[in-house]
């Protein structure tokens, strides 16, 4: 906990002093304000493979975006201006997130709009936001064991990033993530072309006496 305030009031000093204008040598420990947290949670059911993710812009990088969100250059960003960030970023990342069964490419249709959080207001500051999306795809049948899905985020590929990835069943089948499939480790602090996992479904489901199966990547 100590180690975790330490943190925290860190990056609050940064912040303050990155908008005072205040420049200072870079620290020897990260505190990730130039990091994007990738944060993605699959489920595998009998119909459909459910995609929700979860991108926490730290500060640097939501000033960044939050730039981005004010047309009009007033410092505030409106709920127009919202709405239309989110149906550009919603075309520019249509492409940017890939899911494979056997090998063949499955269409990850939007299940709901992109949300945004905007956290602590408006303004356009080093603070932090967090954008929400929802995907789905059809599950290919039969899902006869062991079967293979392959997951890709080519996301704000020259950003830094963590990775988190989750995957879970709903029927009671068990699934398996291969830490070893990721294009880089979770918890990466570099910018990369992309990350990867790759999920087996193995069947058939397993004892109605033990839980589904969880897996998950996380540093």
């Amino acid at each position: 906990m100590r180690e975790f305030e330490r943190v925290v009031t860190r990056k609050l000093l940064f912040a303050a002093l990155f908008a005072a204008g205040i420049v200072l040598p870079a620290p020897a420990h990260p505190v990730y304000m130039d990091h994007i947290e990738h944060h993605v949670k699959m489920a595998v059911g009998p119909t459909n493979i459910d995609v929700t993710i979860e991108l926490r812009f730290n500060e640097l990088r939501s000033l960044s975006e939050r730039r981005r969100m004010d047309a009009d250059r007033d410092g505030l960003i409106g709920p127009a201006e919202q709405e239309r960030y989110l149906r550009r970023i919603g075309r520019e990342l249509r492409d940017g997130f890939q899911l494979r069964c056997r090998g063949e490419k499955l269409d990850l249709v939007e299940l709901y709009e992109p949300r945004l959080d905007l956290l602590d207001g408006q303004g356009v500051s080093p603070t932090h936001h967090v954008l929400r999306l929802y995907y789905f795809a059809r599950t290919p049948g039969p899902l006869t064991g062991p079967v293979r899905l392959e997951f890709e985020d080519r996301t704000w590929p020259s950003a830094p990033s963590l990775w988190f990835f989750r995957a879970y069943s709903e029927d009671g089948f068990n699934l398996r993530v291969d830490p070893s499939a990721s294009s880089q480790p979770a918890g990466e602090t570099e910018p990369s072309p992309g990350h990867r996992a790759t999920i087996t479904i193995v069947h058939p489901p397993v004892p109605a006496t033990r839980p589904a199966g969880s897996a998950e990547i996380q540093p």
